[in-house]
């Protein structure tokens, strides 16, 4: 016999496979479980019309403000309201639009770039469910996004919440995979090669990609941007790539390329007053002798107020500038001043507040104004010093090292084939004088080429201009590449201040660590800070020579470089470039090498300046003492003393008779 609750148990297991076929049973039973059971069976129906039923058709900016909560993270927490971020709309919008399949945004920090990736990554949780990949410039971004704004968002987002799992230790879900029904979320770090391999996805999300390293494309896996574009290949029309990230220096900007591939849209405006439809610039933001800044009209000169802009960006709308049909991409940029989030007067004082710093002219116009940079000056620069880089003595003279230089300092950069030489001179003040440029040629891995630089190193003489003979005072040799031939032939020479030496991977180090390393080869290593000691030196070659130009008269750190100094090491010496990487969770401002360019005669210059810092920390060395021992040593040796003749010897006692007259001082005994 089945029992009331057998029969409600069985109505409902038919119910959820929609089969409405009424259960046989015995009529005492029927009579008891009629009522309970057709409540049952019709509950569950309507509940499985729910769970089955398609989601609406919505955009994904519609979809954002039905279901999206933004987390606490945010200072603007609770439901997401696209109004407050008109122009994330239309960018949000291309992923749910067929007839699109790339979006590049060049943007500035503060836009909402992020966010509108969050929305698009849970509309395809939600509406569309699909395998979603997201790229960060490392691992440890990856991670950092995962728990900080994609995990927030899916926990505080309901109609997510109920379709990611949420178990965490279900192998479904970690910290950089989401599952859910139909589909995955893959989060990983452009520095890892293996993260591209072996996965088939549709949707892509490439976050600050001119973070992601060069070191990849440097062994040869390929671009990053490729490689994971590559992943949805076989998706065709139906797969989905965005890529966003901040600008980075001029020829050197891995978004701005993308963007100018793409069909380049602008936001437009409309003036409050004339409704002239313009783009909003920098330049046109006035704030001398105003109350509060103000952006002025280019058509009718107006001057829009912070009141009105709110009102004016609501109105705006995208317009592309090139021709849709010579591309797939649709690229998007952007500056602060189009911010809801940032005011008009904090952009006018971070610009004044830069002006007189150019790492911090570049990070404003890199995060604020949402464009690459480009350093204008250098190229002047550059044609300053080689107007300037001449032999320093006259034609015919015996000394190399100028007067006013002190000691000889020399920096070794190792490659697999080379050992790139260079000397500089260290005076008072640390002013200094490039004085030779050597190569070395051999392998490194092999003692000839080290034996040709342990000869040079002990005989090579530099004659001073006041006479004496100048040998190299201290020597730092790059190890980070190979560094047991390095440590091999430090070791027996760290009493003539010869040093190995590797870049610390701090970017904000000192220039000299606290202590070195003891290699396994019982030699010393000593990680130092190049970051900083490049920017010290590069600031110091762009100190404005004085007129008319000498040896001597620039003074407390100048640079003077002499023919020695061709196209080539110039091209070297200012081949790194300023942008943000990541590090340790963070991105940070340092200098960095591009693809295809060299930079022997910086890191060489780097390691010099290195070599003098060490030998003054190693012993009681000062410039300025051992110029005067310097400038006295060559008066030695240009005026020396005549030999002067030996003293008379004193006369010895013979004996006989004016021996005792002399003992006694009388004539007679």
């Amino acid at each position: 016999m089945i029992d009331a609750r057998k029969l409600l148990l069985l109505v409902a297991a038919r119910a959820l496979i929609g089969d409405a076929t009424p259960v046989d049973v015995p009529k005492e039973t029927a009579i008891r479980g009629t009522v309970g059971a057709d409540a049952l069976r019709a509950r569950i129906v309507q509940q499985r019309r729910q769970l089955l039923a398609p989601p609406p058709k919505l955009t994904v900016s519609e979809w954002a403000d039905r279901y999206r909560v933004v987390p606490s993270y945010s200072a603007d927490a609770g439901p997401w309201i696209t109004d407050r971020t008109p122009h994330l709309r239309e960018i949000m919008d291309c992923f749910s639009d067929p007839s699109v399949n790339r979006v590049v945004f060049k943007k500035c920090a503060r836009i909402g770039a992020t966010e509108a990736g969050l929305n698009i990554i849970g509309y395809f949780i939600h509406q569309d469910p699909s395998r979603i990949m997201v790229v960060q410039p490392t691992v440890d971004d990856a991670k950092e996004f995962s728990k900080e704004q994609l995990g927030a968002t899916i926990s505080d987002t309901p109609v997510l919440a109920e379709r990611v799992a949420s178990g965490i230790k279900e192998s479904s879900n970690t910290i950089l995979l989401k599952s859910f029904p139909g589909g995955s979320i893959v989060m990983g770090g452009a520095n890892s090669p293996r993260f591209f391999r072996r996965r088939t996805v549709r949707v892509i999300v490439l976050e600050e990609v001119n973070g992601y390293s060069s070191d990849i494309k440097a062994k040869g896996e390929g671009d990053q941007l490729k490689l994971a574009e590559t992943r949805s290949a076989t998706m065709t029309y139906r797969r989905k790539t965005y890529i966003n990230s901040t600008p980075t220096t001029k020829g050197n900007c891995r978004i701005t390329k993308e963007f100018e591939s793409g069909d380049q849209r602008h936001r437009f405006v409309p003036c409050p007053s004339c409704n002239h439809f313009q783009t909003l610039v920098w330049e046109q933001l006035k704030y001398k002798d105003l109350p509060e800044p103000a952006y002025e009209c280019i058509a009718c000169k107006y001057h829009i107020t912070a009141s009105e802009k709110d009102a004016m960006l609501a109105k705006g709308e995208w317009r592309a500038t090139r021709n849709t049909a010579s591309t797939d991409t649709r690229s998007y940029t952007i500056n602060a001043l189009y911010s809801t989030f940032v005011p008009w007067t904090t952009l006018v004082r971070e610009w004044i507040e830069a002006q007189d710093d150019k790492e911090a002219l570049q990070t404003f116009t890199n995060l604020s104004l949402g464009e690459a940079w480009e350093d204008r000056e250098l190229q002047d620069v550059q044609e300053a010093l080689k107007a300037r880089a001449k032999q320093y003595e006259p034609d015919g003279a015996a000394w190399r090292v100028p007067r006013a230089a002190s000691a000889l300092f020399c920096g070794v950069d190792k490659q697999h084939m080379e050992l790139h030489a260079v000397v500089r001179a260290y005076g008072p003040g640390e002013q200094s004088w490039l004085i030779d440029r050597v190569v070395f040629r051999g392998d490194t891995t092999q003692p000839a080429v080290w034996a040709e630089l342990d000869v040079w190193h002990r005989e090579k003489r530099w004659r001073h201009e006041g006479g004496a003979l100048l040998g190299i005072q201290g020597m730092c040799v790059d190890s980070s590449d190979d560094p047991n031939p390095v440590y091999e032939w430090t070791r027996p020479r760290l009493s003539s201040h010869v040093y190995a030496i590797k870049g610390g991977a701090d970017p904000n180090a000192s220039i000299l660590p606290k202590k070195y390393t003891k290699t396994h080869l019982k030699s010393r290593l000593y990680s130092i800070g190049t970051q900083v000691v490049k920017k010290r030196l590069l600031a110091r070659a762009r100190m404005i020579a004085p007129i008319p130009y000498t040896l001597d008269a620039p003074g407390r750190g100048f640079m003077h470089f002499n023919e020695r100094a061709n196209e080539q090491y110039f091209a070297e010496f200012f081949s790194n470039v300023f942008e943000r990487r990541a590090y340790r969770d963070k991105q940070v401002t340092m200098y960095v090498l591009p693809p295809g360019r060299k930079d022997e005669s910086l890191d060489c210059e780097v390691y010099a300046y290195v070599a003098l810092q060490l030998v003054a920390f190693n012993s009681t060395f000062n410039l300025e003492e051992e110029w005067v021992r310097v400038i006295e040593e060559g008066e030695k040796m240009q005026h020396p003393q005549p030999e002067s003749e030996p003293p008379k010897p004193e006369p010895t006692n013979t004996g006989g008779w004016m021996s005792s007259v002399r003992r006694s001082g009388k004539w007679m005994p």
